[in-house]
């Protein structure tokens, strides 16, 4: 399905995930592999040029998939790049897109390894990962979920798999970014995702009892409420794929904002870095679910965001400068300045 943009989605990318991105990049002093789903347009790709020196980019549709390497070829020539043609989970699962005939020669996607002096086969070297999807977060664990349709399964095992030891050796920052529906339309998803944070719940104390039955709560509508469903679910999918890749985890918030003809989407950004020791330390999981909480305020004017009425219990006015201190001391002041009376000092 071509893929379409709005007015609040291009003030994320350009106040938000830009900024995140050009944060990377300063610390590691080099420029960023890329691996995601940047849609014919390329528009995260175009405003990220400065900052990335590969690009491997995944699209299903065919149609699109030539749009897009003609965009990359003509717009981004000084980028070094390779197209993957297929569903991204299979993708990731299956290390490799399906074959493809470009230029009249039989041609089999790769993902190159930017330092190497030849093309590897799938070296997974990214820095930035951009999960940009088309449809809901589906909360299936598969080592304990029996149920499920094969795309729920297909999907969660994709997420991670890309916490495999082969895929992340402990060596590298990176950056997850990934962008669903806040829109839940049947009953039994609702359910599904309720009982896998109860269970989660169940096997939680204290504080982060305490952040789970906020996130369980309904909010002020069902666009919220899904979207708090969905931060607590992958908070804590991502809290356990990141202990067993012996990873340390700086969440960098949950953002709920409309996408093309008004859709409810969700945008979830985390920060991964090498933890130190021999051992694993397991990931907090409450700072995963405190994470804040922030929707648009207007997408044409500064700040462009506001944390939500309502945050997770336990989350200060400094816990939020630190999460969000990306964004820059201006845009925080501001957007902490709107929510001094919600956020305790």
């Amino acid at each position: 399905m071509p893929y379409y943009s709005s007015e609040e989605k291009d003030a994320l990318r350009q106040h938000f995930d830009t900024r995140l991105v050009l944060s990377l990049r300063r610390r590691k002093s080099r420029p960023l592999c890329y691996f995601g789903l940047p849609g014919a347009e390329a528009r995260d790709l175009l405003a990220w040029q400065d900052a990335i020196g590969h690009i491997a980019a995944v699209e299903m549709n065919s149609e699109e998939l030539e749009k897009l390497e003609l965009l990359l070829g003509t717009q981004l020539p000084h980028i070094r790049y390779s197209t993957h043609w297929g569903e991204v989970d299979k993708v990731i699962l299956t290390d490799r897109g399906t074959a493809r005939i470009i230029g009249g020669q039989h041609y089999r996607p790769r993902v190159a390894n930017i330092y190497a002096d030849e093309i590897q086969s799938w070296a997974w070297d990214f820095d930035v990962v951009n999960l940009d999807y088309f449809g809901p977060f589906l909360p299936y664990d598969p080592g304990t979920a029996a149920r499920g349709s094969r795309r729920a399964r297909t999907r969660t095992l994709a997420l991670r798999r890309l916490f495999d030891p082969d895929r992340q050796d402990a060596r590298r920052r990176w950056l997850l970014l990934v962008t669903v529906e806040a829109q839940i339309r049947q009953p039994q998803a609702w359910n599904d995702h309720r009982t896998f944070l109860s269970l989660t719940r169940d096997d939680s104390s204290g504080q982060a009892a305490d952040a789970l039955d906020f996130l369980l709560t309904p909010g002020a509508d069902d666009f919220e409420t899904a979207a708090r469903l969905v931060a607590g679910t992958s908070a804590v999918l991502i809290s356990i794929a990141a202990t067993d890749a012996h990873l340390r985890v700086q969440p960098r918030g949950v953002v709920v904002y409309r996408g093309a003809g008004g859709q409810p989407m969700v945008h979830l950004a985390y920060e991964f870095t090498p933890a130190q020791g021999a051992l694993p330390i397991p990931v907090s999981r409450l700072t995963l679910l405190r994470c804040p909480l922030l929707n648009m305020r207007d997408p044409l004017r500064f700040p462009w965001f506001q944390l939500t009425p309502q945050q997770v219990p336990g989350l200060s006015h400094d816990d939020a400068r630190a999460y969000l201190d990306f964004l820059g001391q201006r845009t925080l002041g501001q957007i902490l300045a709107d929510a001094s009376a919600s956020l305790p000092n």
